[in-house]
């Protein structure tokens, strides 16, 4: 749930000095045996990943069956006879290694989406939801996780990971706001923790938002809707230049939907590629970004059915209400990114470095006067610099039996500094009464992987990969007392702490035909601890999750036609320290060990340019289990808190030109339809399943474009978020310990009209060339 929040107890005399929670155990024998346990744990499944039962694929095209085309033009360049079906392999868009799909944005930009974390919707499985506000990060369910706003979710802009290590309001925390999303290009996703590249926070899987502009032009676009929603978007793509040179401004404002859900934000992105020679590329991208958005936090369903809250007596008004006007947020981001691509015939060379800064503000208030009569408002703040390293490099050797084999090296350097502290804030004045921790903190991030890939015959090959990586923390505590029972102090501490993690990974892919591969794989991903956490010279555990997963995949086209790409996946994950959401905490607390099973299948299909469908479903179980559980303990009698059993999701793209009196009018409509099921909450208790419409239609004469989008067509009532815990918002009342449900309203139905002109520079009134694929 949501990530706001120390993620971590700390440990020691921290716990019980500071924060009041369970000290942790942290003796040097119980960390070597967990070490231990853990690595035999991986090398027993390795071992076991060749005879799976189920699979996991990425299908790869033959080299005697070319890969159909999307474009028109190729069926129209076809003779006039009917040529005999061609059925093929579909091909990963190169050069995506195996485990990882390029997810291309352009079919589907009709079908309601606003932000570029909007575009997470279209990986398989995975469900987002947002109870505190327009740019508060998005809460992620993938895969039997509730990933929270990041902290199992490895996030990456153009190659820059996003978490954010030890933010106030949660470590991992993952915001993509700062990306104008007629910008992404495309989506580049693994699922699970198996690719080697993928470093901290990828438990459940990483995603890589990649940049570019396929439509080359100006556009400048206004945007006017529900709740006075109003947007004005200029962007510029010069003609000629490369895909990765543009400029673009995003300003935003809307009263939102209810009460206290106002937001304004000003983005700029701006990149530069260059080709420097046949071999050698560079691109420099630069963001920056500020939003200040109104939160209207949760309400608790006694008061919403009594109809006592401060807004009109209707249902729907009760619903859309807030207790408290102080929740509410800012967001500042200003970045700059540079990569170096070196590629000759066998080799490949990727460097990309980063530095920035980063401010976030989180004011919520999850149970009123529950805990203090002066108001349990908490204030989360997180400012850092950050500086980094990304790179790898890709070899090609024809060792074994003249067939290709690649090596690969990667590395990763990130160091982070700054101040992360949470205050609680009086309800009076807003004045500052506790600080329930206050830090300086300095991360230090080093890892390396080396990867193999070895092709023993056209139809077996077999991916072997070793991550490791390494943290060091410095934290200096501000919340110490000026005195002591050995008398006089200084009010602070440092504290130093070290960990490093191992991670075997590995794949094994069977071609059983040319359009039909079936791959299973194995491996360790990790979570950091947040550093505010840790005692001076600790040595810095790891959220350890050991998964397995096994799927078939099919990919059939018929040449210039229509092209079928299906999947069928089935996982289990075992993490030996989850975090739970505790919201009289305020933040996710550890809950022990957890383990999810379950399946996915997910198909795309397309018809030449006209019509693009993309649909996934996911089932998964999930658990809390015993004490001194193992990874293959599966079950237990308790369910995993927030994570619903499954989730659906189609998009439908389509789009047609007629001529209209020699002119030609392109007409497209997009549908998206989501629906989540019932999510397990404490206690026993359910939050109900809902299902959500949107739909939106363009149409596009000459340079004019204008189109309109519906979300949630039905007006269906739903809950962003739901939790069962005990709170009290009447300031004169004697607290009630018995737990209640608590939910934040999701959005009601809205309208947007959208008028873009969209002009090419070498012919004005011929307008920007289309960019469907």
């Amino acid at each position: 749930m949501c990530a706001s929040h120390r993620n971590e107890s700390r440990t020691s005399s921290r716990a019980a000095r500071t924060r009041g929670e369970r000290p942790r155990g942290t003796s040097v024998e119980r960390g070597v045996a967990r070490a231990r346990a853990q690595r035999a744990r991986a090398l027993t499944i390795l071992g076991v990943a060749t005879w799976l039962a189920m699979p996991c694929v990425v299908v790869r095209a033959q080299p005697d069956a070319p890969p159909a085309s999307d474009s028109a033009s190729d069926s129209e360049s076809a003779s006039d006879s009917d040529p005999p079906p061609v059925f093929h392999a579909r091909a990963v868009a190169s050069p995506a290694p195996p485990l990882v799909t390029d997810l291309p944005l352009a079919p589907f930009r009709i079908v309601p989406r606003r932000t570029a974390e909007s575009f997470l919707t279209l990986v398989p499985g995975l469900f987002l939801l947002n109870h505190a506000g327009a740019y508060h990060a998005s809460t992620v369910l993938l895969r039997g996780f509730d990933a929270g706003e990041g902290r199992d979710l490895a996030v990456l802009v153009h190659g820059v990971p996003i978490n954010e290590p030890s933010n106030a309001h949660g470590h991992g925390y993952a915001d993509t706001h700062f990306v104008i999303p007629e910008l992404v290009e495309s989506l580049r996703v693994t699922e699970g923790p198996f690719a080697p590249e993928q470093s901290d926070f990828a438990l459940a899987g990483s995603v890589e938002h990649r940049l570019g502009v396929r439509a080359r032009g100006l556009r400048v676009q206004g945007e006017l809707g529900s709740f006075d929603t109003r947007r004005l978007l200029l962007s510029w793509a010069p003609v000629g230049a490369e895909r990765g040179t543009f400029a673009a401004v995003d300003l935003r404002d809307a009263r939102g939907f209810g009460r206290h859900r106002a937001s304004t934000s000003l983005a700029l992105n701006a990149g530069y590629e260059h080709v420097v020679s046949s071999d050698v590329r560079i691109a420099l991208l630069g963001f920056a970004h500020f939003a200040d958005f109104d939160s209207a936090g949760v309400l608790r369903a006694d008061d919403v059915a009594a109809r006592t809250l401060p807004c009109a007596p209707s249902d729907r008004a009760q619903r859309l209400c807030a207790y408290d006007d102080a929740q509410g947020g800012t967001s500042s981001r200003a970045m700059l990114v540079a990569t170096l691509s070196w590629t000759r015939p066998g080799t490949r060379l990727e460097q990309t470095i980063w530095g920035g800064w980063r401010r976030l503000r989180m004011r919520e208030n999850f149970t009123g006067f529950l805990l203090d009569p002066r108001g349990d408002l908490v204030d989360q703040q997180y400012e850092t610099g950050q500086a980094g390293l990304r790179g790898s490099y890709r070899a090609t050797t024809r060792a074994l039996d003249d067939r290709p084999q690649h090596l690969e090296l990667g590395w990763i350097a990130r160091h982070d500094a700054g101040t992360t502290r949470a205050l609680r804030l009086r309800a009076s004045d807003g004045a500052p009464y506790r600080a329930d921790f206050d830090d300086a903190i300095a991360i230090t991030h080093v890892g390396a992987h080396v990867a193999a890939e070895l092709d023993f015959a056209d139809w077996i090959a077999l991916r072997a990969a070793l991550r490791a990586d390494g943290f060091a923390y410095t934290t200096t505590d501000h919340t110490e007392p000026e005195r002591d029972r050995e008398g006089e102090r200084l009010p602070f501490r440092t504290t130093d702490a070290l960990g490093i993690s191992l991670q075997p990974r590995g794949t094994l892919r069977v071609r059983f035909a040319p359009w039909l591969e079936w791959q299973s794989s194995a491996g360790v991903g990790a979570r950091s601890s947040d550093a505010v956490a840790l005692s001076d010279g600790e040595r810095a555990p790891f959220a350890r999750a050991i998964a397995i997963e096994s799927a078939l995949a099919l990919g059939l086209a018929e040449q210039g036609a229509w092209a079928l790409d299906a999947r069928l996946a089935a996982f289990h994950t075992h993490v030996d320290r989850e975090l739970v959401f505790d919201p009289e905490r305020a933040r996710n607390v550890d809950a022990g060990a957890s383990s999810r099973l379950g399946a996915l299948a997910s198909a795309r299909l397309r018809v030449a340019r006209w019509l693009d469908v993309l649909a996934s479903g996911a089932w998964t179980e999930a658990f809390l289990l015993a004490e001194r559980a193992e990874w293959q303990d599966f079950t237990s009698d308790e369910r995993l808190p927030y994570v619903p059993r499954w989730t659906l999701r189609l998009d439908v793209a389509t789009h047609h030109a007629i001529t209209i009196a020699g002119e030609t009018i392109t007409i497209g409509g997009g549908l998206g339809i989501g629906a989540l099921g019932e999510r397990p909450l404490p206690l026993g208790r359910v939050a109900p399943a809902f299902a959500l419409v949107d739909v939106g239609i363009v149409v596009r004469w000459r340079i004019v474009e204008v189109g309109a989008q519906i979300t949630n067509l039905f007006d269906a009532g739903w809950d962003q978020n739901v939790f069962f815990y005990p709170s009290s918002f009447d300031a004169g009342a004697t607290p009630s310990r018995l737990p209640e449900l608590h939910a934040a309203a999701g959005a009601p139905r809205a309208a947007l009209i959208t008028l873009a002109l969209l002009i090419d520079e070498s012919d004005p009134l011929r307008g920007i060339a289309e960019e469907i694929p």
